[in-house]
């Protein structure tokens, strides 16, 4: 049986977290664990998982802290999936003061009914969810893995 321990913290080997994203992302993620270290930095809050000393889920989010925040980059190591892990971390990562905000949102073109099982709506029906990708600044990403 494994135990896995949870911690609020952005102090994260900015190292493990770029090998864990490069490794295991489906979406392109930044190659350099400067820009890992800059992105930590500027996460409102960051909820990591261990497994001893192995990374194996991060969460992280972005908030203006009264209105409006974004779930981002939630990822959990294949071999550790569909054991509550990810529940847990999004759990955690919403219940983060940051994140006590009005409206919550996050993107994501495969885990739709995940989410819906912790709270969230799709409101591709009634509102156009949208983003800007410029190419200019993701010079440095890894592809995603195709599986």
């Amino acid at each position: 049986m494994i135990s896995i321990t949870y911690k609020d913290d952005k102090s994260i080997d900015t190292h493990i977290v770029c090998e864990f994203f490069s490794q295991f992302a489906t979406w392109k993620v930044h190659s350099q664990p400067q820009k890992w270290e800059q992105i930590l930095a500027n996460s409102c809050s960051v909820i990591s998982a261990w497994d001893n000393d192995e990374l194996v889920g991060l969460a992280r989010g972005i908030s203006d802290e009264v209105r409006y925040a974004q779930v981002l980059d939630i990822l959990v190591h294949p071999d550790y999936r569909r054991r509550g892990i990810g529940t847990e971390l999004v759990t955690k990562l919403l219940a983060s003061p940051s994140m006590q905000v009005r409206g919550v949102i996050l993107g994501t073109p495969t885990m739709r009914e995940f989410y819906e099982t912790l709270g969230f709506k799709c409101v591709n029906e009634e509102a156009y969810f949208m983003v800007l990708v410029r190419d200019e600044f993701g010079t440095d990403l890894v592809q995603p893995i195709v599986e």
